[in-house]
């Protein structure tokens, strides 16, 4: 058996023009020989491609450079000869596309979407260059371990700083050496199929990771500062099981409304709060409960945080013309049953929101307001007509996350008077016949001294009934609309967080670092 050399690999050119890559699958592409080749290799074929036979070689592409063993295992399945090339994501990318196009039953996927290819965070060859990509890999793999949302890199004057958050909040991990900090940025950049040369722009770029073993989407964010590039890396798992409705925190009552509105057959259904309030996970949540082979649920996003099955997903794309509004306007003709927007930001997205919700469509989306009522003075600011807002919206929930006791380290305790006076319960004094549970966090190896694991919502859920229509038809101010909600046992977002304090949940400190009481 024939097998490749250990020096057979050739690092192409990644310029503006084609480079080799193209260049071998614009002109030198035989298509039978991939077809062979490709039932050949199997899984192997998302890590390299065939691009050309000549004079008894097989040249394949890739990502990045191969291992001995991946090498072997490859020679060994096509039985040829072979010399690898690295080639640009973007080549592969095309690749792919050209494969679907010329044999579409011989690639795994279905419409013509680009499957997400993993990859591993390859090195220059050199020794510094293995080193600063093997320390980036255990940056991925401590994260993941962490169960961090995302990476912070942040270039200081004498050091590079490396934050996680987690639960919500950043801890600083470590650092390294400032004379390590552009090598290792360049290595992010490389990861993500960015522009090394570029330190002056801020610049987007997401990949597929494998981290020990688990699929992981990263979306990629870089920005220049003063003493350097920052680089922010969102972990996405691709196996992320959502939690079902009943385990985000609604209490019962405001569960039953919730899952009433999503019954509907019509209206829009509007999620609010702050950035990183959960709003996109909810959303997620609630199309998974909905969602059948009987309707069309498609979603229009940015950016597409978690690629779900049976749904279509719509990424915006506005240096192309796909805007929210007109992504949407696309969408009703496409006859659908259920939308999801991913946020209202401007009077166009919203009015063709609100003539979807009043056309025979469940609508649901998001909104940056601070609380329920609020969304309507927002909505009514944006130019929305009152007599729309009141015949289309179904209900707003406004939500926010608040960390969990660590099960490990909480411990019970009972409340004092000053306890009650941090909360405003010592003016309520129906609180004194309800049984307490109020716990203190203190910290472990399990929650990392942080005396919290995981995250839990409160809400505030507010349906839109008649008499809040005729409030919405006379342009109420926020705080008539507050005070009838109040007036009908509604709770507010406070609320439902001292709810939570006084079940041990959450404890007194988080709840105030989240919201005001």
């Amino acid at each position: 058996m024939q097998t490749s050399s250990p020096n057979s690999e050739l690092k192409l050119p990644i310029t503006e023009s084609p480079g080799i890559g193209m260049v071998l699958l614009q002109e030198a592409l035989d298509w039978r020989l991939v077809r062979s080749i490709a039932t050949r290799l199997g899984d192997d074929l998302r890590s390299v491609v065939p691009l050309l036979f000549h004079q008894g070689i097989l040249h394949m592409g890739s990502f990045s450079a191969l291992s001995e063993a991946e090498k072997r295992r490859i020679t060994e399945k096509t039985n040829s000869k072979l010399q690898f090339h690295i080639l640009a994501s973007s080549e592969v990318r095309r690749w792919w596309q050209l494969g679907r196009e010329q044999l579409p039953d011989a690639f795994p996927g279905v419409g013509g979407t680009e499957p997400a290819i993993a990859i591993t965070i390859g090195s220059d060859g050199t020794a510094e260059g293995k080193r600063i990509s093997t320390q980036l890999q255990n940056l991925l793999n401590d994260a993941l371990k962490c169960r961090a949302s995302d990476i912070h890199m942040e270039s200081q004057e004498d050091r590079l700083r490396v934050r996680f958050r987690i639960d919500g909040l950043l801890r600083e991990m470590g650092s390294f050496p400032v004379a390590e900090s552009k090598q290792m940025l360049s290595r992010v950049k490389v990861l993500a199929d960015l522009d090394i040369a570029n330190h002056r722009t801020p610049q987007d770029g997401r990949v597929s990771q494998s981290i020990n073993g688990q699929m992981v989407d990263l979306r990629v964010s870089t920005l220049p500062c003063l003493h350097g590039e920052k680089a922010v890396l969102r972990l996405l798992p691709k196996n992320n099981s959502f939690k079902a409705l009943e385990q985000l925190g609604f209490d019962d009552r405001d569960l039953a409304t919730f899952r009433d509105w999503l019954g509907r057959a019509q209206g829009l259904i509007l999620i609010t709060g702050p950035t990183g309030s959960g709003k996109t996970s909810t959303l997620y949540t609630s199309l998974r409960e909905i969602v059948d082979e009987r309707r069309n649920v498609v979603t229009i996003e940015d950016p597409i945080e978690y690629q779900l099955p049976d749904i279509n997903q719509v990424q915006v794309n506005p240096r192309a013309g796909l805007t929210f509004a007109s992504g949407l306007r696309s969408i009703l003709r496409q006859d659908p049953d259920i939308i999801m927007v991913g946020e209202i930001r401007d009077f166009e997205t919203a009015q063709t929101v609100f003539q979807a919700a009043m056309t025979g469509h469940l609508v649901l989306s998001t909104l940056h307001t601070n609380d329920a009522p609020n969304a309507v003075s927002r909505l009514l600011d944006m130019g929305i007509e009152p007599y729309l807002i009141a015949g289309a919206l179904v209900g707003v929930v406004a939500q926010r996350l608040v960390r969990r006791v660590c099960r490990s380290c909480g411990a019970s305790y009972v409340p004092d008077e000053t306890d009650l006076q941090r909360l405003k319960l010592d003016c309520h004094p129906e609180y004194a016949e309800i049984p307490l549970s109020w716990k203190r966090a203190f910290g472990c190896k399990e929650c990392f001294s942080s005396g919290y694991y995981g995250r839990e919502g409160i809400f505030e859920v507010m349906t839109v009934d008649e008499g809040l229509k005729g409030l919405i038809h006379e342009r109420a101010s926020q705080a008539d609309l507050s005070h009838y909600l109040r007036a009908r046992s509604v709770r507010s977002l406070p609320e439902a967080g001292i709810a939570k304090v006084m079940e041990g949940s959450t404890t007194i400190e988080e709840l105030l670092r989240v919201v005001a009481v």
